[in-house]
């Protein structure tokens, strides 16, 4: 089939969640035969290079300019209009007349739209040129801010938050049954849009982490964090962990070191890391294997959970253990063999355990890798993608 995938970001390179998992889904529709157009808006806060994007994906590319910057009248448009602000910010006046432009070059047999972002502009372009449309979710957005809404700094934030995550709710309800298949990134989320779905057919597409690795050795009581840190709940969970668990750890191993890898962090609260003791910040990392090579063991703390943790899959495939708190194991099996508690003591004693104890690293090393090696692999990717475009055609 030729395909038309919508991105809501260029989905290269591939420095966060987001824009791998839209790559996973190019290059899995590249090797089941079919022929993938990409588009995608191009925040400018992160704007990529779309010749680099489209030369290391692969496919023809074309990127469409946007500011997602939040603006008092685009806040006030969307509350008279009712609509979620958090969404709105995604349309554009430019996408509709470049993809009917490429319909008339390309004669496509299907729309895939990466979130529900960009709905209201995806399924108008859809039934105008009465084509499939398949959502890949890649969270249930209204729980992705209800858990701002709990992580919340002050009453302001609380209830604007609360808002978002009612309206969001709606929204979702409002086109969920106006694609033709949902794609799911884990089974929780799959149950979740089921109920959304009106009876559309929704499947699991489970994201997919990179090969495991074999690395040097890494000091003992080194442990780390990868990810982005321009995400609010990214840094609560840190800061949590900070607090509450990284004394603990110090006090029992006061040689303990902890390597933050992670980009964009704002300017306060990367001064803020050089008080705490033994945390050194690295914030531009070339390659994953790089940070891997500097620790022992990882950690991802999260205290407000939707879809998938991508970051988690990758760490558990690196071959260096990672703990996490139960929120961070949402759509992970309980058969995946990582440390979760949400108990700063517990978690704390964890880590110690992991790195005092060689057998028990082993143990937690095989048992992560055996997991991502049973579920998160490009052939069951490819498998359940195939499934969801067939039931959409």
């Amino acid at each position: 089939m030729r395909i038309l995938q919508l991105c809501h970001r260029v989905p290269w390179p591939p420095i966060d969640g987001g824009r791998i998992a839209m790559g996973q889904v190019t290059q899995g529709l590249r090797a089941l035969g079919h022929d993938v157009t990409v588009v995608a808006l191009n925040p400018s806060k992160s704007a990529s290079d779309p010749s680099t994007a489209a030369t290391a994906l692969g496919v023809p590319l074309h990127s469409l300019p946007i500011s997602l910057d939040p603006t008092p009248w685009g806040a006030l448009a969307a509350g008279v209009q009712r609509q979620p602000y958090a969404m709105t910010r995604f349309r554009s006046r430019q996408l509709g007349p470049l993809v009917h432009r490429l319909q008339e070059e390309r004669a496509f047999d299907l729309i895939w739209l990466e979130g529900i972002y960009q709905a209201p502009d995806a399924c108008a372009v859809a039934t105008a040129m009465q084509l499939p449309i398949v959502m890949r979710a890649h969270n249930v957005e209204a729980q992705v801010w209800a858990g701002h809404a709990r992580l919340a700094r002050n009453g302001f934030e609380r209830s604007y938050y609360r808002l978002q995550a009612k309206q969001v709710e709606r929204f979702e309800a409002t086109w969920m049954p106006r694609f033709s298949a949902i794609a799911a990134i884990s089974e929780a989320d799959a149950a979740d849009l089921t109920l959304l779905a009106a009876g559309r057919p929704v499947h699991v597409l489970a994201p997919y982490a990179s090969a495991t690795h074999t690395h040097r050795p890494a000091p003992s009581h080194a442990m780390g964090y990868l990810g982005a840190l321009n995400w609010h709940p990214n840094r609560a969970g840190l800061d949590w962990f900070f607090a509450e668990v990284w004394p603990l750890i110090l006090q029992a191993e006061p040689g303990a070191t902890f390597l933050l890898a992670g980009r964009e962090a704002p300017a306060t609260w990367r001064r803020s890391l050089t008080r705490i003791p033994g945390v050194t910040h690295w914030p531009d990392v070339p390659q994953a294997d790089g940070f891997y090579d500097r620790v022992a063991l990882t950690v991802q703390p999260v205290l407000a959970a939707a879809g998938v943790r991508l970051k988690l899959l990758e760490a558990m495939a690196s071959g260096r253990p990672v703990l996490t708190t139960p929120q961070g194991l949402r759509g992970v099996g309980a058969e995946a063999v990582v440390p979760a508690s949400i108990e700063s003591e517990a978690l704390a004693a964890q880590a110690l355990m992991l790195l005092r104890q060689p057998s028990l690293y082993a143990a937690a090393v095989r048992g992560q890798q055996a997991y991502v090696g049973a579920y998160h692999t490009p052939t069951r990717f490819q498998a359940q993608l195939a499934e969801c475009l067939a039931s959409a055609v």
